[in-house]
Parts: structure tokens; C-alpha cells; sequence
């Protein structure tokens, strides 16, 4: 099964949790190129560390919650000759991100 998705270049927001780091992962071992993005902080660090001296990988930061962000992310990306065609939209808000950044829980409806 290994190289399925050779030659194609996958995009993934919220790549520094444990299901992000999972497909980033996963994605570089079946052949893709990668480009993680994720906030800032020590799950951004640490996805950089273990796989930033590989070629197919490239980290950028992004809140997605950051309308402007996401537009401007995309012209980083082209701009550094990377062109996604495979977007994996896996950023989510949870509990322990809010607590550890000290921020207030908002209401479900917001969410």
C-alpha cells in the first residue's frame, strides 16, 4: 500500500493533535507531499521537530478561526511552489487547547 498518494500534495489544519500528527504521518509514510498547519505552541513545535528535515514536509501556523489567515496561507504556500489539491480539514477546538491557553469555554452555539 505504500506510495498511494504519491504526487499529490495534502493540505491539513490542525496537524499538531494527536489525529493530525496521525495523518501527517501516515500521509508522508504513503508517499505525499505535506503541508501541516496548526496555532502556534509546543504540538506545532514538536510536529516541526520530528518530521521539518523532511523534504515533503512543510509547517506553516493558522488559526483557522482567522478568516485572513486562511486567505494569506494559501498565497505563502503558492508562493514557496507548493500547489495542495488535497484538503483535509481537521482543526477543531477542544477543552484542554482552551484551558491550556486560559481561555474561557464558549457557548456550544458559538462553537
Amino acid at each position: 500500500m505504500a506510495d498511494q498518494l504519491k504526487g499529490r500534495t495534502v493540505f491539513i489544519t490542525g496537524s499538531g493533535g494527536v489525529l493530525g500528527s496521525t495523518y501527517v504521518r501516515r500521509m508522508l509514510d504513503e508517499g505525499a507531499r505535506v503541508i501541516a498547519s496548526d496555532l502556534k505552541g509546543h504540538r506545532a513545535d514538536a510536529l516541526v521537530e520530528k518530521h521539518g528535515s523532511n523534504e515533503n514536509f512543510r509547517f506553516y501556523d493558522l488559526d483557522v478561526g482567522d478568516e485572513d489567515g486562511c486567505s494569506e496561507i494559501f498565497k505563502r504556500i503558492l508562493a514557496d511552489g507548493w500547489e495542495p489539491n488535497v484538503v483535509l480539514n481537521n482543526a477543531a477546538i477542544t477543552g484542554e487547547l482552551l484551558m491550556g491557553a486560559g481561555k474561557p469555554f464558549p457557548d456550544f452555539a458559538d462553537t
